[in-house]
């Protein structure tokens, strides 16, 4: 059987809850993954190992899982090792990282090397010197769902 990429998300309260350890009328309330913080959704059937899934695309954490042993995924850098100011989002407090991930090319970068483009996003030096108009777009479509 396949190993599970998620098998844990946080609640509204902010609990890290486990799939195996949702009861049933659980299954309907709303959670978030620890990485992203976009909403995932349960996922308990019949065929597949149980996990929650992104709705749309699954976030750039969780693709870097696949394929990797489980001593390689333990080496990932999560979002929440570079926390370390308190911030409120949807109800749920996380830490507030000196780093980034650049909203145009997905990259690490630490606050020094970019700029925020609006409130929450963030784009590094190098993307911000060659920005395309269709980068202006996307940028500006993001900071609409904000």
């Amino acid at each position: 059987m396949r190993e599970r990429k998620l098998s844990w998300a946080i609640d509204s309260e902010g609990k890290k809850v486990f799939i195996d350890d949702l009861r049933e009328d659980e299954l309907s309330k709303k959670f978030n993954c620890p990485h992203c913080f976009v909403e995932v959704f349960p996922k308990r059937g019949d065929k597949k190992i149980w996990h929650f899934s992104h709705k749309g695309e699954e976030c750039e954490y969780v693709k870097k899982l696949d394929g990797k042993s489980r001593d390689e995924k333990s080496k990932l850098t999560t979002l929440s090792s570079f926390m370390q100011k308190t911030i409120l989002l949807d109800n749920m407090q996380f830490e507030e990282s000196d780093d980034f991930t650049c909203a145009l090319c997905k990259k690490e970068e630490h606050k020094d090397n970019g700029m925020e483009w609006s409130k929450r996003i963030w784009i590094c030096k190098n993307c911000y010197l060659h920005m395309s108009k269709n980068d202006m777009e996307k940028l500006e479509d993001l900071a609409g769902k904000f």
